[in-house]
């Protein structure tokens, strides 16, 4: 009985798949109505939106991970997957800039332009 009870759970953790800290935390969604800085592991998106609904509205999202840029050769309409869900890289212009899950007035990103890239590489 005893050999059985150590048996079991020795089986269950050897045959757990494996996981990485940062899959295993599940971060809060975006609420991309407000600025704020979200974090996940080693992931960090400091999301920035000014004049929300109005002609001038900006939105503003720098991604890094372990305290460094996300694929800092993007392009725009580049992408990659965060704990967030995916976001596109965008041309750098008066209204948008950087990452991006949702566009100015709240528009979808496209999520099949661009590469997509597997980060951290």
């Amino acid at each position: 009985m005893k050999l059985q009870s150590f048996i079991l759970p020795l089986l269950i953790t050897i045959c757990s798949p494996l996981t990485r800290a940062d899959d295993q935390e599940k971060p809060q969604p975006i609420d991309t109505a407000k600025s704020a800085v979200h974090t996940s592991g080693k992931w960090k998106y400091d999301y920035t939106v000014a004049g929300l609904g109005t002609r001038s509205e900006r939105r503003t999202g720098v991604l890094t991970y372990d305290g460094k840029p996300v694929a800092p050769q993007a392009k725009p309409k580049d992408r990659v997957k965060t704990p967030w869900g995916i976001m596109m890289q965008v041309d750098p212009g008066v209204y948008e800039r950087g990452w991006l899950s949702k566009l100015t007035y709240d528009r979808p990103i496209d999520e099949k332009a661009g590469k997509l890239w597997n980060w951290p590489e």
